[in-house]
């Protein structure tokens, strides 16, 4: 377990038997004989079926409810100056160290609220890492509900570690004033930029019929499943 700083209360349950149970706890992982660990409940969740705090890519200050998400937002939560998608990669983006041409990933920097909210060794999981889970010969994926949460339970399948597993909630995304598709898509960053495009990064994305890998605008709200080593 990782000692956490006083503020931060709440902490997240593997939720093994499904049960949600009142006493606070730190951060834990499942470990699925993957490269990394991953944690058991989703960044800005205590238990393995919330949904968790949605942020921009490199963002480490989620967006709230009552905000209209767009790239002004965005660049504000950042700490830039742009409004629009032509203004990443210039000087008034921030990251413009991470994205094209450079593409490198943000995990373990300053720019990854994994990190900066968990401390220690967590950080947001890279593209490669993201991609282990979709390895058929690894992990399986099944679509359920859990405690009247729709997501995906992920399933061991490596030699020695069959049956440890994680549950993904679909908790949609935030995009302009509203939460979309909660309860049907789950869409989880990684911490890889695109390497075509550098207003874009790498996400996790899945309905109740697949679960694949695509890319998306920077400024939308998407949830944090950590990993640690």
């Amino acid at each position: 377990m990782v000692a956490l700083p006083l503020l931060m209360l709440a902490a997240c349950s593997s939720n093994d038997d499904n049960q949600l149970k009142p006493e606070e706890f730190v951060p834990e992982f499942v470990d699925l004989g993957l490269s990394v660990k991953w944690a058991t409940c989703n960044l800005g969740g205590t238990y393995a079926q919330d949904y968790g705090e949605y942020y921009g890519w490199g963002s480490t200050v989620p967006y709230q409810a009552s905000e209209t998400v767009d790239w002004a937002l965005y660049f504000g939560k950042i700490g830039g100056s742009g409004t629009a998608n032509t203004h990443c990669g210039t000087d008034k983006d921030p990251l413009r160290g991470y994205v094209k041409p450079y593409t490198a990933s943000i995990a373990a920097t300053k720019w990854d609220i994994a990190r900066q909210k968990w401390g220690d060794s967590w950080r947001m999981p890279t593209e490669r890492e993201m991609e282990e889970l979709n390895d058929a010969d690894k992990c399986e994926w099944q679509w359920t509900t859990e405690l009247g949460v729709r997501g995906y339970r992920v399933t061991s399948k490596v030699p020695g570690f069959e049956g440890k597993s994680i549950f993904l909630p679909a908790a949609g995304y935030r995009n302009s004033g509203s939460t979309y598709n909660a309860g049907m898509v789950g869409s989880y960053w990684t911490s890889t930029p695109d390497a075509g495009y550098n207003y874009r990064a790498y996400y996790r994305f899945f309905n109740s019929t697949r679960h694949s890998f695509d890319y998306i605008g920077r400024y939308h709200g998407l949830t944090i499943r950590p990993v640690t080593n």
